[in-house]
């Protein structure tokens, strides 16, 4: 393809002279530069299909590959490649000809052209002959056609040259097991330099993804594979004497192993804790789940844990959200697909101990439980914008009175949930309503930002108790229970002149009958007093000091 050179600003005659332009004719080569460059983006995107640039170099693709990925540095490389002089003099041929990509013995050139190939593709280029450390010609270039066969990718587990991973079968699918993931891998294993010896036969295991038990070599080599995918991992003798620890077998100074996985189960940690986890069976059909205040029908089966023996079991019909099962089980239905089958596992802290009155006959609120499930229907609860203004409205008192009875259970994670997801749906209201309707609003608005106050102090969190107080006081600047829940996380946060100035407004506001509010103002205003009467002495004994020197 022939390159295109355009000078523009002032123009050179033929005799070397220098034209001026005039504003519309500079006008005019504005214009014929912005198409210049857009036919300049079209010529190097077509010339790029034929041709590629390595090191200022022009190389010239003979036959497309396949495929998307690419070789990388380490990777071990099979290479077919023929070399002509000038004359077309063949002087070198080399099938089935293996390196390591980005070896110091391999030509730059061809190292550069080999990152960039797919497989099968096919490039010629000119390598100067001194390059080429193999060949022995009194020729300045050669003319080489590259094929490249195929490659093992290679990948350094820890980056530090201890395990180094080579991708035998790439498997199926696209999914890859994630953290926590229980996983079923077949296992063996053949000392370095002696592949004819088994230093551990075929065997099959099961473990958790994650684990600090498993060695990390696993770890990170199975986190990147996918279903059938198998690998061979080359261990020097620190890691190998880690796997054997763990196999409880002796291996030489350095072996291969190889990993070939089978399947794996996601495991879900609940809550981040590890205390509450949901391991899936059967993924489920679709897309669609319950989310909360869906209505739902479940299968379920108590055992006890690590055994098959069922404590009980049969059907339920709940809503999700509100507190009908336990934490564990409530979690993980919000997370079910129909047709999904799932086993929970939960400590006590995350099934019954908050809850005795839901255990089922013959569990104790202190068992840990792991229970089958099978989600066979849910209904979802009709989205809020899709409702009335007074069914609207209605939906969320619904959801704060919910909120309000775990709250005397003293199950505050789940009223906040509640108390959230009703601000949430009012705040989604259109702002062009009524004076009267959006005095409605705000006042259901502020009632839960109240209450999500309230549990945040139940929990300790003053500064949480604070921001969703500062938040109701924003919206109701009068309102006696925000100023209330503010002054008192003012307080507990060590802000006494903050606290007292709520508490008394708030005071102000109920003409002093509000028996928590004085009771509050009271404790703040001795605690300053205090505070005064303390400062008054050290001043005090500082002036003494100064004067009786």
């Amino acid at each position: 393809r022939k390159t295109h050179v355009r000078t523009f600003g002032r123009k050179k005659s033929g005799r070397g002279r220098e034209d001026k332009r005039s504003t519309s004719e500079c006008t005019q080569v504005s214009a014929m530069k912005r198409k210049g460059d857009e036919l300049d983006r079209i010529n190097a995107a077509e010339s790029a299909i034929a041709f590629k640039d390595v090191d200022d170099t022009r190389w010239k693709i003979v036959k497309d590959g396949t495929g998307w990925r690419r070789a990388e540095v380490g990777d071990q490389l099979v290479v077919n490649c023929t070399g002509r002089t000038a004359d077309e003099r063949e002087v070198d041929r080399r099938e089935n000809m293996h390196m390591k990509l980005g070896d110091s013995t391999v030509p730059a050139l061809w190292n550069d052209a080999l990152k960039m190939m797919a497989k099968g593709e096919v490039v010629s280029l000119n390598v100067p002959a001194k390059e080429v450390s193999w060949l022995n010609v009194n020729e300045k270039d050669i003319n080489y056609e590259l094929e490249l066969v195929s490659w093992i990718p290679r990948r350094d587990l820890l980056n530090d040259g201890s395990a180094v991973e080579s991708l035998i079968d790439e498997g199926e699918g696209w999914e890859r097991p994630d953290k926590h993931s229980e996983v079923k891998a077949e296992l063996w294993a053949v000392p370095v330099g002696k592949p004819e010896k088994m230093a551990l036969k075929p065997t099959t295991r099961t473990f958790h993804l994650g684990s600090p038990s498993i060695p990390n070599v696993w770890n990170r080599s199975i986190s990147g594979m996918r279903k059938n995918s198998l690998v061979s991992i080359r261990c020097d003798r620190q890691r190998t004497q880690e796997i054997g620890q763990y196999l409880a077998i002796s291996f030489p100074d350095e072996i291969n192993f190889f990993i070939k996985l089978l399947s794996w189960f996601k495991i879900e940690d609940m809550f981040g804790d590890t205390k509450a986890k949901k391991k899936v069976i059967n993924e489920g059909l679709g897309w669609e789940k319950p989310g909360e205040g869906a209505e739902v029908t479940i299968d379920v089966n108590y055992r006890r844990p690590g055994t098959s023996e069922i404590i009980w079991s049969g059907e339920q019909k709940i809503t999700v959200g509100d507190g009908m099962l336990c934490d564990a089980m409530d979690t993980a239905c919000e997370s079910m697909k129909r047709g999904e089958k799932a086993i929970v596992l939960s400590e006590s802290s995350r099934a019954f101990l908050s809850c005795p009155e839901l255990a089922p006959p013959g569990i104790s609120p202190k068992d840990d439980i792991e229970v089958d499930i099978v989600m066979k229907d849910l209904v979802r609860e009709p989205a809020i914008w899709t409702m009335s203004f007074d069914d609207a409205i209605e939906a969320m008192k619904r959801r704060r009175e919910k909120g309000n009875n775990l709250f005397k259970k003293d199950r505050l994670a789940k009223a906040l949930r509640h108390y959230e997801r009703s601000f949430q749906a009012m705040d989604r209201c259109q702002p062009d309503l009524s004076a009267e309707k959006r005095a409605t609003v705000d006042s259901l608005r502020t009632l839960c930002l109240v209450n999500m106050s309230f549990c945040y102090e139940k929990l300790g969190d003053f500064k949480e108790m604070y921001n969703y107080a500062d938040r109701a006081v924003m919206i109701e600047p009068s309102n006696v229970k925000a100023l209330y829940r503010r002054g008192t996380a003012s307080m507990m946060l060590g802000n006494y002149g903050k606290a007292e100035t709520d508490l008394r407004y708030a005071s102000e506001l109920t003409h002093g009958r509000d028996t928590d509010v004085k009771k509050r103002l009271r404790e703040i205003q001795l605690h300053l007093a205090k505070q005064d009467a303390e400062e008054r002495k050290k001043l005090s004994t500082s002036f003494r000091e100064m004067f009786c020197k």
